[in-house]
């Protein structure tokens, strides 16, 4: 490990303060949503394997894009 670096003690969280906004409003039915629209991009990246370069960018904006966009309202909304 690196000298320079500052050292935390075992089994503290250094970064939590930045995180505190966020821990009450995680909850088991947030983490579901979120876990299921990620599930989505990763089936649609599934299908996207095999094709060609200019066909995974068109299932990408067809397909990825509006479960992006989704994803990304969502976020907001889980943080207020």
């Amino acid at each position: 490990m690196c000298s320079l670096l500052p050292q935390a003690p075992i089994g503290t969280l250094p970064n939590r303060r930045k995180w505190s906004p966020f821990i009450p409003a995680l909850t088991p039915e947030i983490a579901h949503e979120a876990v299921e629209l990620i599930r989505a991009l990763y089936v649609i990246e599934k299908q996207a394997s095999g094709l060609a370069l200019e066909q995974r960018l068109q299932l990408r904006q067809t397909h990825s894009a509006p479960v992006l966009a989704q994803l990304r309202e969502k976020f907001w909304t889980w943080k207020e």
